[in-house]
């Protein structure tokens, strides 16, 4: 039998590592949890209603999610470690939205409607993962 470090792919091991590094510090803002729980819960939610059926790169940006908004780690570098589809997916779930409430979830919805026609994959896979995001947020709030 394989021993569990062979079963576990090397970008999701990048990834938690990346996550937990450049999170290092923060934390969660109503229960004080270290930050980090909080995209490997988002991870851990997408691949308990999947299975493995789902893409790595789903997961991956799961864990990343919130690597942009929060942190120094920069597009480039998520390109770079990572490619394009895990890039697009957490560009896509990314908070940079303007305005109240109600004029930023309009720009969600809008920016969603438009994404990505010529790769609708990356459409599905960020709802996927903005979903579990919500989902693990609910509680908390």
């Amino acid at each position: 039998m394989n021993n569990i470090r062979e079963q576990i792919p090397d970008n999701m091991i990048r990834a938690v590592y990346l996550a937990t590094k450049y999170h290092a510090g923060q934390t969660r803002k109503y229960t004080g949890e270290d930050y980090v729980t909080h995209p490997i819960a988002v991870r851990d939610i997408i691949y308990n209603h999947f299975g493995p059926k789902v893409k790595e790169d789903v997961l991956v940006a799961a864990v990343l999610h919130d690597m942009l908004e929060d942190t120094e780690y920069t597009e480039h570098m998520m390109a770079y470690d990572f490619g394009f589809d895990v890039l697009r997916i957490v560009k896509a779930v990314t908070n940079n939205f303007k305005g109240n409430r109600k004029e930023r979830k309009i720009q969600e919805a809008e920016m969603f409607a438009d994404m990505h026609p010529g790769n609708p994959g990356i459409k599905e896979s960020a709802y996927i993962v903005r979903l579990a995001d919500i989902i693990h947020n609910a509680p908390s709030l």
